[in-house]
């Protein structure tokens, strides 16, 4: 039987460990960090880094995916193709990137930015599919769905990867407005299926 006083250790202890390497990330960059970088930060021992973490990769991917479940948490209440909300349903996107946008330029910037690229992508699919499927007969679709999904969560990704490097070009609500026009309602009406009319 687990020790509750224990598990309380190791996660706080896992905690601050993820903390100190996003602090790190964000005052030089991945690549530049070391363990011993991230024990000083953590003010903890190499020894309990490696009872945790075989080495500062392995570190990151747990980051990664704390930071993901983040995402999808914000993520959640929003119905990405709801198209004639107002603000579009994307702009929590948008503001999420805004509000935490010193970390993802730095993680993008980093050796998991491929990762984090192919996990936000692959959610947006997911969503996506999920919900023309819902709101649409797929008898209508001209194309299979998980190739429109696709073709839209690429297009997505490309503008917030854009933004988060040219973040003065333009503001959040601006930036949700045109991908929301583009990928969603341009994409769909252009392969001739009837959006909702507006109430």
């Amino acid at each position: 039987m687990k020790n509750p006083d224990e598990d309380l250790r190791v996660r706080r202890t896992e905690k601050a460990l993820r903390n100190a390497l996003i602090s790190l990330i964000l005052k030089k960059g991945y690549d530049a960090i070391t363990v011993q970088d991230i024990v000083d930060e953590a003010e903890t021992s190499r020894v309990t880094f490696y009872r945790h973490y075989k080495d500062k990769a392995e570190l990151l991917t747990t980051c990664l995916d704390v930071v993901y479940q983040d995402l999808v948490t914000h993520m959640a209440p929003c119905s990405l193709i709801d198209f004639h909300s107002d603000p579009p349903p994307v702009l929590i996107l948008y503001k999420y990137l805004e509000e935490n946008m010193a970390l993802y330029q730095a993680i993008l910037s980093s050796q998991g930015s491929l990762m984090v690229q192919k996990r936000i992508r692959d959610y947006l699919i997911y969503v996506v599919q999920r919900e023309i499927v819902e709101a649409f007969p797929l008898h209508k679709f001209p194309l299979p769905v998980n190739l429109v999904a696709l073709h839209i969560a690429v297009a997505e990704m490309g503008m917030l990867l854009w933004w988060l490097d040219n973040p003065t070009a333009y503001s959040a609500e601006y930036m949700a407005r045109v991908s929301h026009t583009l990928n969603f309602g341009g994409v769909l009406e252009g392969l001739g299926v009837k959006l909702p009319l507006m109430p």
